[in-house]
């Protein structure tokens, strides 16, 4: 069904984004690439969890091995892959736009489908699921008190793409969310797809 499509998952830390995108690889034929993957190959210098303060030194390497990571998809990267990318990404912040851009403009230079999916949660729910044990073990964000900080103070990143899919996931369960998306992400492919092939002639 999907070819060439890269799925891209934001919103805030500890919605469920890596549960939801595990899903989508396993009820399609897609490869997950985390923010995690790349972020834990440096987070293990220092202690991430929320509470504990880093200095902001510590996004230099996360970006270089991105910036690679990218290229890599981009220049030798095989076209018949599908991938979904997850990142915590705020509106109105300059590096976060840039995180954003950075992929949607690796995909342009595949020559593949770019869908961003804005993943939304209600606060209670967030402050739940950010608590989750398992997400200490790999090396995520568990401050639940910083929860309601992030609710009045920040908004979830907004993509200005024609393809873009919007979910609340608050009462919905990753396998749930997955289909969700799937179903809509579908839709957007075929379309553009059929586009594709009108402008070829």
């Amino acid at each position: 069904m999907f070819k060439n499509c890269v799925l891209y998952l934001i919103g805030f830390q500890g919605v469920g984004k890596l549960s939801i995108a595990r899903e989508i690889c396993q009820q399609a034929d897609f490869r997950l690439i985390d923010n995690h993957a790349i972020n834990n190959l440096v987070f293990p210098f220092v202690r991430i969890d929320g509470k504990t303060k880093f200095t902001n030194e510590i996004w230099d390497p996360i970006i270089k091995i991105r910036d690679i990571v990218l290229d890599t998809m981009a220049r030798i990267g095989n076209r018949e892959f599908n991938f979904v990318f997850t990142n915590v990404l705020y509106e109105g912040l300059l590096g976060d736009l840039k995180a954003y851009n950075s992929l949607e403009q690796a995909v342009q230079k595949r020559e593949g489908c770019f869908i961003p999916v804005r993943v939304l949660c209600e606060e209670n729910e967030h402050r739940r699921r950010i608590a989750n044990p398992e997400r200490e073990i790999n090396m995520k964000d568990t401050n639940h008190a910083k929860v309601a900080e992030l609710h009045q103070e920040y908004e979830t990143f907004k993509p200005v793409h024609p393809h873009t899919i919007m979910i609340d996931v608050t009462h919905l369960s990753a396998v749930d969310a997955a289909s969700a998306i799937l179903k809509q992400a579908k839709d957007i492919f075929a379309a553009s797809e059929t586009s594709e092939r009108t402008l070829l002639g």
